[in-house]
């Protein structure tokens, strides 16, 4: 997406431009298309506007609105002696002193409108919900005013429209009545909102938008960055951007960090596939025979390993490349510490970890000779402890409950109204309070007392609540149950064979990856080029997963199959 990194640069290039020009009553008239030095300025340097942007960018690394907030702040005093031309808020966030002209600005300036308006960029033009508790986060944590709120959500929409339609995005016109002072363009937020509107309509190329911009007087670095960025979104291979000729004479040297931050806005408007599910701490024995009823079995050999399903699967489906956040929890114990650090070292893009007071989730894990396993709960089941914050999901998303619990019936309400597509473990077919999932999945051995044929009736009716069931037999392989029209369609996919089955432990996650990965795009193919279907692939890896000595999915590039 290059227009996310053109954008990125019009912003910079439109700072360091506007910077001679800003409240300077001398600047000359009409405004050169040229790069001026500013007294006690580096030549080319940017303010604080494109810095405060980048830092505000890196922070939506994080996986929540509250943590992007906090990290913000800490990066904001960690950078702060690299900062020049600092408003009155982000002074006052400082500590700093705040001139006394400018103390009625302080938590209502345009700083949030400033350094939140290219976030728009993150998010598609239909994930408003998720935009304005992420953009309303991130101009809390400095800015208290209603208007400095609504401006920074109303503008970083126009660039999300802007980045998804460009030269068709519908931008709207400055309020009717307003006019710039004498004074030139102010501090407050609506003052800037109107002044950006009003160049955008007015230019016709990214160095326009400069010249007008400046032509306005007041804060002109603000209004040159926004508008030069807003511009080139909207014009991109027409803006011009690319032909100024001052444009080397900016110093890039100073914010090295621009391409990775545009890589930050990409990468977060991808669609996500989360999972919330376990994360426990695996003790695997591993048996001489069977376990005979009160009877002693010798372990041949016991390793100790991360493992759970929830984050095997998101594991598993990480390695694929495709983009995946995982949510679950650990104690505040050192198995908690192995466990985070495990998945930190995962390529999972998005971790949402509720650090419980007590124990970390632990598992014994008995294997006999022929891969079988059996496990058993070392410590209580917390998961529906876990916090969900539902502001992290995301319009695009899909949202996976590997193992259903009740309590998490509230939060799937709220989820299955944000996301695309909602999964949930086959124990909720069992639910009398769930209706509405997208797909039930998991092993027959949750079925409990559930029976699962063409012409029963308790088929006809889950299939009402749920839109497909999959289920896996093991050896047997997996079926598929779908409503089309009035009639049952039941697909089948058998098991693929292995040489020696030597631990089954992972065999279920990593059908549930595959088959998370088969839903998403892009397709995944064999060598023929022929398209997997997502119960193939899923059984391709469990096939793979069983030939192993590990709990997660083996990485999925040993599976020897191609996505384009």
């Amino acid at each position: 997406m290059t227009y996310i990194n053109d954008a990125l640069v019009a912003y910079a290039a439109g700072d360091a431009f506007g910077v001679f020009h800003e409240f300077n009553p001398d600047a000359p008239r009409p405004v050169p298309n040229q790069l001026l030095a500013k007294a006690g300025w580096p030549f080319g340097g940017i303010s604080d506007d494109t810095l405060l942007t980048l830092l505000t960018i890196t922070s939506l690394q994080e996986s929540t609105p509250a943590g992007a907030a906090k990290r913000f702040l800490k990066e904001l005093h960690r950078a702060a002696p690299s900062l020049r031309g600092l408003g009155p808020t982000t002074r006052h966030a400082l500590g700093l002193a705040v001139k006394e002209s400018e103390q009625h600005l302080i938590g209502r300036s345009n700083g949030a409108i400033m350094r939140t308006a290219l976030l728009g960029l993150a998010f598609d033009p239909s994930d408003r919900m998720r935009r304005d508790e992420w953009i309303g986060a991130l101009v809390h944590c400095t800015h208290s005013d209603p208007t400095a709120l609504s401006c920074a959500i109303e503008m970083a929409a126009i660039f999300s429209e802007a980045g998804a339609h460009g030269n068709k995005a519908l931008i709207p016109q400055p309020d009717e009545n307003w006019k710039v002072s004498a004074e030139g363009v102010s501090l407050e937020p609506r003052d800037t909102f109107n002044a950006v509107l009003s160049v955008v309509t007015r230019s016709h190329t990214t160095v326009d938008a400069y010249l007008v911009a400046c032509e306005l007087g007041g804060d002109t670095d603000t209004v040159a960055a926004l508008s030069g960025a807003l511009v080139t979104l909207i014009k991109r291979d027409q803006s011009g951007l690319r032909d100024i000729p001052w444009l080397n004479d900016v110093d890039w040297n100073e914010i090295p960090t621009l391409a990775r931050s545009a890589k930050v806005l990409e990468n977060f408007r991808k669609p996500t596939t989360w999972i919330i599910g376990p994360l426990a701490w695996d003790t695997v024995t591993y048996l001489d025979q069977e376990v005979p009823h009160g009877g002693f079995t010798q372990s041949v050999r016991t390793i100790e390993r991360p493992g759970g399903t929830g984050a095997n699967v998101a594991i598993g489906l990480a390695s694929t490349g495709h983009k995946v956040g995982f949510v679950g929890y650990v104690g505040d114990d050192e198995l908690g510490n192995k466990l985070i650090a495990h998945l930190e070292n995962s390529e999972i893009a998005q971790l949402a970890i509720s650090r419980l007071v007590g124990e970390s989730n632990h598992v014994l894990i008995m294997i006999t000779p022929n891969g079988e396993r059996s496990m058993i709960g070392v410590t209580a089941d917390r998961l529906s402890q876990a916090t969900i914050d539902t502001s992290i999901f995301g319009s695009d998303d899909t949202v996976v409950f590997v193992q259903w619990r009740e309590e998490f019936s509230e939060y799937f309400r709220a989820i299955r109204a944000r996301v695309r597509r909602t999964i949930v473990g086959i124990e909720a077919l069992s639910s009398t309070s769930l209706t509405g999932a997208d797909i039930a999945i998991g092993s027959h051995h949750d079925l409990k007392e559930i029976i699962l044929e063409e012409e029963n009736s308790e088929l006809r009716d889950l299939l009402s609540k749920f839109s497909t069931i999959v289920v896996t037999y093991g050896e047997a392989g997996a079926k598929e149950y779908v409503m089309n029209a009035s009639e049952i369609v039941v697909r089948h996919q058998h098991a693929f064979p292995v040489d020696e089955i030597k631990d089954a432990t992972g065999a279920g996650d990593s059908f549930l990856a595959g088959y998370l990965r088969g839903l998403a795009d892009p397709a995944v193919c064999d060598s023929s080029g022929a398209e997997l279907s997502p119960m193939e692939i899923g059984a391709r890896w469990a096939a793979l997963a069983v030939a192993t000595e590990q709990s997660f999915p083996p990485n999925w590039a040993l599976l020897g199959i191609s996505h384009f």
